[in-house]
C-alpha cells in the first residue's frame, strides 16, 4: 500500500488545501483490488470510541485491513494489529498541547483477557514492549454487551482522558455535524476523516514546500468545510467535504461554480513544481465568491480593496476582469520562479514584459494564494497573461511550453485543479480525486 494511502494522510494534511479546500493531501493509486463499502454499525461502533475533542481520524473496518491506517511510519506499526479478526479499529489525532495519536480497537470480547494466546493479548504485549501505553474497557454504554474497547497510546495523559470519555459514553459522534456527515456518503473500509475546525494543527511549515504559511492554511481550512473524508478509490484517493448548506463554507462555493475548460496545461513550463488553478466562468463565479466573502465577514474588507486599487490606479479591478473576460487563473511555481497566469478572453496579440500598472488586482480578486510580493511586471502570450516580477515573467515568456510534460493536464469540466511535485488533486463535476501522476 502506498505511503500517500498511509498516516501521511493525517500528519500533514492537507488536505488539501489546497490550498483550495483538500489540495494538503499526497495520493495515488491504492493498489490491490476494487474499494469495499464499510457496515455503518461497525463504522458507528469503531467511531464511539474516539474522543470528541479528536481532529482527524483514520478509521478501519478490519484491522486486518489497515495499510492506509498504518503504514511503516506510524507508531502503531509492528505491533501486530493486522492478526486481529472481526473488529475495527480507528486512530485518532487529538490535540493536548501536542498532537497526540491514540489507537482504539473495538469491538473486543470481554473473554480474550482469559485467552493468554489470543491475539489481543499479543497486540498488547508488543505494543508494552514498544514502550506504548495500554488499556482494556469494557463497560462502555456504546459497545455491544459483553465486548470493550482496546486503547493504546504513547502518552498516559491522553490515554485517560479517553478513558473517561468512553466510560460516560461520550465520543466525537456527540457532534450532530459528524453523524450527518457519516450519513451522507458511502462510507468505506477505510477512511480519513478529517475535522477542519482543527486541521491547522496538523500542517507544518513543509506543507506544499511551503509555499503558504501554516497559520494561513489552517485559517482557510477552517471555513473550506465541517468535515473532509478521504476513501482509497480505484484511481486514487477519493476527497469528500461535508458543509451544512450554509455560505460560510469555501466548498459550497466551490460546488456551486460550473465546471468548464481546463487549458493552463498547455502554457506550464517543463520546470513546474506547483500549480494551483481555478476555473472563472462567467456564470456565476464573482456573485458566489462575494456570497462566500459575505458570509465570513469580510466583504466589507474586500470592497474596501477594491475601491482602493481601483483609486490609485484608475480602474477597478472589477472592471479589469471583466474586460479582460478572465476564464480561468493560476499560481504556478517553476525553477526558483512563480508567476499568476490568467487565461483571458480578449483578443490581444503577443506582449512583451511590460511594467503592470494593476498590481495587487489578482489577490484583491481571488484571494491570497494568487497574490504576489512583487508582481511589478506582466507578458502575455498565446491567450495568457502572467504576471509576476521581471525575472519570472521573463522566464515565462521564453519558455517552450511543446512536450512539457502536462500533455494530459485534466482539462475537461474542471471547477479546481492542483498539481504538487507529481501528484494531481482534481475537483470536476464529479466529486473530487488526488493521484499520482506517474500511474
Amino acid at each position: 500500500m502506498s505511503i500517500f494511502l498511509s498516516l501521511y494522510l493525517m500528519r500533514r494534511l492537507f488536505a488539501l488545501s489546497i490550498i483550495l479546500a483538500y489540495f494538503i493531501t499526497g495520493g495515488c493509486a491504492s493498489g490491490g483490488g476494487g474499494v469495499k463499502q464499510s457496515d455503518r454499525e461497525r463504522c458507528m461502533t469503531v467511531l464511539s470510541t474516539v474522543p470528541s475533542d479528536a481532529i482527524c481520524v483514520g478509521y478501519a473496518a478490519e484491522c486486518r485491513h489497515s495499510g492506509m491506517i498504518l503504514d511503516s511510519a506510524s507508531i502503531f506499526h509492528g505491533i501486530g494489529v493486522a492478526g486481529i479478526r472481526g473488529a475495527g479499529m480507528a486512530v485518532s489525532q487529538c490535540f493536548n498541547g501536542k498532537v497526540v495519536p491514540i489507537l482504539s480497537i473495538a469491538p473486543v470480547p470481554v473473554r480474550f483477557k482469559s485467552d493468554t494466546g489470543s491475539v489481543f493479548n499479543s497486540v498488547l504485549s508488543t505494543a508494552a514492549r514498544k514502550g506504548l501505553r495500554t488499556l482494556f474497557i469494557q463497560d462502555s454504554p456504546a459497545l455491544p454487551d459483553g465486548t470493550g474497547v482496546i486503547l493504546i497510546s504513547p502518552s498516559d495523559v491522553q490515554l485517560k482522558a479517553s478513558e473517561r470519555h468512553i466510560k460516560a459514553g461520550r465520543s466525537i459522534l456527540d457532534l450532530e455535524s459528524l453523524k450527518s456527515a457519516v450519513d451522507s456518503f458511502s462510507l468505506y473500509d477505510e477512511t480519513i476523516i478529517m475535522r477542519n475546525s482543527g486541521a491547522g494543527r496538523l500542517v507544518d511549515r513543509s506543507f506544499l514546500g511551503g509555499r503558504f504559511k501554516p497559520s494561513d492554511v489552517g485559517s482557510f481550512l477552517n471555513k473550506a468545510a465541517e468535515w473532509t473524508f478521504f476513501s482509497p478509490c480505484d484511481k486514487g484517493v477519493k476527497v469528500m467535504p461535508y458543509y451544512s448548506d450554509k455560505s460560510v463554507y469555501y466548498a459550497r462555493f466551490i460546488n456551486s461554480i460550473p465546471g468548464a475548460d481546463s487549458r493552463v496545461g498547455k502554457v506550464l513550463p517543463p520546470a513546474t513544481t506547483f500549480v494551483l488553478a481555478l476555473a472563472v466562468p462567467s456564470d456565476g463565479f464573482r456573485s458566489g465568491y462575494e456570497e462566500y466573502m459575505d458570509a465570513n465577514v469580510r466583504m466589507v474588507k474586500y470592497q474596501s480593496r477594491i475601491k482602493n486599487l481601483a483609486g490609485t490606479t484608475g480602474k477597478s479591478p472589477l472592471k479589469w476582469e471583466k474586460e479582460l473576460a478572465v476564464k480561468e487563473v493560476a499560481t504556478v511555481g517553476f525553477d526558483a520562479h512563480r508567476v499568476v497566469l490568467l487565461r483571458i478572453g480578449k483578443k490581444t496579440g503577443n506582449v512583451d514584459s511590460s511594467a503592470n500598472e494593476y498590481r495587487g488586482f489578482t489577490g484583491a480578486l481571488y484571494g491570497t494564494a494568487f497574490a504576489l510580493a512583487d508582481d511589478s511586471f506582466f507578458a502575455v502570450r498565446n491567450g495568457w497573461m502572467a504576471i509576476g516580477d521581471k525575472e519570472s515573467v521573463d522566464a515565462w515568456y521564453s519558455c517552450e511550453f511543446e512536450n512539457n510534460g502536462f500533455e494530459k493536464w485534466p482539462s475537461r469540466n474542471i471547477k479546481c485543479s492542483l498539481f504538487s511535485d507529481g501528484r494531481y488533486m482534481v475537483w470536476d463535476n464529479k466529486g473530487i480525486e488526488i493521484w499520482n501522476s506517474n500511474l
